[in-house]
């Protein structure tokens, strides 16, 4: 039996297995050696407002957001989450995750992200 395993099932796969540093050079930023510091858990996004669900991160005068996209709010699905890089690349964004069947996907996802930020030394803050 051949068994096909989705590309973001892998990645998923890849970056619990190899943890910190995985992701971290996924997204462009310099891998430096093993962090030892501990994440602060990220507090959870505010969902009142479906075009500005997410967190602002900051770490020495540089800005990342993480953003929960939902083409058609009300409804929650489908849904993105896009990371900006605002300093080095403003207005461009990079799409994280998507989902279209899975309800609260992509808040779990963008609250991961913002905690793996929280664990390299960004401070998040919900929108």
């Amino acid at each position: 039996m051949n068994i096909r395993i989705p590309a973001i099932a892998t990645v998923l796969i890849l970056s619990t297995t190899l943890g910190v540093q995985a992701d971290h050079h996924e997204l462009g930023e310099p891998v430096t050696g093993v962090i030892q510091r501990q994440p602060t858990p990220a507090p959870e996004p505010t969902t009142t407002n479906y075009s500005n669900i997410g967190y602002q991160c900051t770490l020495n005068g540089l800005s990342r957001r993480i953003l929960i996209n939902h083409p058609n709010s009300p409804a929650t699905l489908p849904c993105e989450v896009t990371y900006y890089k605002d300093n080095e690349a403003p207005n461009t964004a990079k799409v994280l995750w998507k989902a279209n069947n899975d309800a609260g996907y992509c808040e779990q996802q963008a609250q991961f992200m913002a905690n793996r930020l929280g664990g390299w030394g960004w401070q998040c803050d919900a929108l």
